[in-house]
C-alpha cells in the first residue's frame, strides 16, 4: 500500500505528539512498525516524504483504461478476462493488454466476478472478428 506524503506527516505527527513507543503508534495508526520507523528515518536525515519510484515495469494501464475496465466489468459480469482484455484493446488504440493485465487489475481492485452456470447474460453482446 501507498500512503500520501499528507498521511506519512500526519503519522509522524502523531507518533512526535502522543508519547507513544513507535511500535504502539504503527499499532494505533494500522500501519507496520517498520514502514512507520522508515518515516522516522527519512525525517531525521531531511529527506523528502513523497513517494518514491517504485522499481518494475510500469502499470500497463491508465487510469482512463482502468476507468473503463471497471465499467466493463458491471456491463459485462459474465465475461472472461480475456474478453475484457480484447475489449479494451480494440477500443484504445496502441494499447496491448493480455489476460494476466486484468487479472492483476482484478486483484489490485479486489473484483471476483462469478460466472453464471454456463449461460450468457442476455445483455453481453456477440463479439464479431471486424
Amino acid at each position: 500500500m501507498s500512503y500520501s506524503k499528507d498521511a506519512r506527516q500526519l503519522a509522524l505527527k502523531v507518533y512526535h505528539n502522543s508519547g507513544l513507543s513507535l511500535e504502539a503508534t504503527a499499532k494505533m495508526l494500522e500501519i507496520s512498525k517498520t514502514t512507520l520507523h522508515e518515516w522516522v528515518k527519512r525525517e531525521q536525515r531531511q529527506e523528502s516524504l513523497e513517494d518514491r519510484p517504485r522499481p518494475g515495469r510500469p502499470r500497463v494501464l491508465n487510469e482512463e483504461h482502468r476507468a473503463r475496465l471497471l465499467e466493463l466489468t458491471q456491463l459485462y459480469p459474465d465475461w472472461t478476462q480475456e474478453q475484457y482484455a480484447q475489449k479494451l484493446q480494440d477500443e484504445f488504440q496502441h494499447l496491448t493488454v493480455s489476460q494476466p493485465i486484468i487479472s492483476m487489475e482484478f486483484q489490485r481492485h479486489q473484483i471476483t466476478l462469478k460466472k453464471s452456470n454456463g449461460e450468457q447474460t442476455k445483455n453481453t453482446p456477440q463479439e464479431s472478428n471486424s
